[in-house]
């Protein structure tokens, strides 16, 4: 682990949890069934990481701060994958197709001796062009 205080990558942490399970009547072949750690998939925002754990958020807040806080230790952790968000687009793709998003009505043969419109597609021009 490296000594980081990044304040918002976010990572998805494996790591091995300790259980129990109180007060329920078990057989020692029910021990030795269940007799290892959970494997927990925590995801967040690290906040901290050294070589004594890792400390994530789940939350970020407008103001910087940060909500949901879990601590990791280091002992606990199978693995750390980290990801890279892109910047937001300065501005919004358009959508395929019409550049406006207007849908022009056409006539269908079917319809051609009623002079009727319709904005259903046409099976045999698809474009509409």
């Amino acid at each position: 682990m490296k000594n980081n205080e990044t304040g918002g990558q976010v990572i998805v942490v494996s790591w091995n949890d300790a259980w129990g399970d109180a007060g329920s009547e078990v057989t020692l072949k029910d021990v030795a069934d269940t007799h290892k750690p959970e494997k927990i998939h925590t995801m967040g925002c690290v906040l901290y990481e050294d070589e004594t754990g890792v400390s994530l958020a789940n939350e970020r807040c407008a103001n910087g701060s940060f909500r949901g806080r879990t601590y990791i230790p280091a002992g606990m952790v199978i693995s750390i994958e980290r990801f890279g968000l892109s910047k937001p687009r300065k501005t919004p793709r358009q959508p395929k197709g019409k550049p406006d998003g207007v849908v022009r009505a056409r006539i269908h043969p079917s319809n051609s001796d009623s002079g009727e419109e319709s904005t259903e597609p046409n099976p045999s021009n698809p474009t509409g062009e």
